[in-house]
C-alpha cells in the first residue's frame, strides 16, 4: 500500500496480483493498474519522488511483485512506462530520494538497483543467499540496508558499486 504524498488517494496491491487506486475522500475506486501476472502478489508500492524520471509527473509510482516483475506506472493514464524483469519475485522496493533510482531485493538474495526512466539495470548487489526481505536506505540515501531470510543484515555503499 502506497499514500500519495498529497493525501487524497492511496494504492493497494493484492495477493492476486491487481492495484487499486482509491479516493481517501470517499473510498471509491477510481482505478486499477493491471501489469502483474495474475495470481502473483503485489509485494510493494512506492511513489517515486519529483525528479526521479524524465517527466516532472508528480504521479509516477512504481510496483514490485513475486512475478519477478518492477513495474514503473503513469497514474495519469493508468499504464505502465517501465517493465523490469527479475529472475524470481521481487519482495522489496525503495525509490532513491533524490535520483532517478529504484531499488529492489528479491527471492534470490540479489539486491538491483534500476534506472527508473529507462528499466536499465544500473548494478547489483550479492551478498545474501536467501531472500532479501527487508530493505531501506540511509539518510543521505547513498547506503542501502537490507534483511535477509539468511538471517544476515549487509549494506550496501551505493557509490562504492557492487562488490
Amino acid at each position: 500500500m502506497a499514500i500519495h504524498p498529497n493525501g487524497l488517494t492511496a494504492l493497494s496491491g493484492s495477493e492476486a496480483g491487481g492495484i487499486k487506486l482509491a479516493s481517501l475522500e470517499n473510498g471509491k475506486v477510481l482505478g486499477s493498474l493491471d501489469s502483474h501476472v495474475d495470481g502473483s502478489s503485489v509485494e510493494r508500492i512506492v511513489y517515486l519522488p519529483p525528479g526521479s524520471t524524465s517527466s516532472s509527473n508528480p504521479s509516477l509510482v512504481a510496483s514490485a511483485g513475486m512475478d519477478g516483475r518492477l513495474v514503473v506506472w503513469d497514474l495519469g493514464v493508468l499504464s505502465p512506462r517501465v517493465v523490469c524483469g527479475h529472475p524470481e519475485g521481487v519482495t522489496t522496493l525503495v525509490a532513491h530520494p533524490s535520483n532517478h533510482m529504484l531499488i529492489t531485493g528479491a527471492l534470490d538474495g540479489v539486491v538491483r538497483c534500476w534506472d527508473s526512466r529507462s528499466g536499465e539495470l544500473a548494478m547489483a548487489f550479492r551478498g545474501h543467499v536467501d531472500a532479501v526481505q527487508a530493505m531501506d536506505l540511509s539518510g543521505d540515501g547513498w547506503q542501502i540496508l537490507t534483511g535477509g531470510e539468511d538471517c544476515v543484515v549487509r549494506v550496501f555503499d551505493i557509490r562504492q558499486g557492487p562488490l
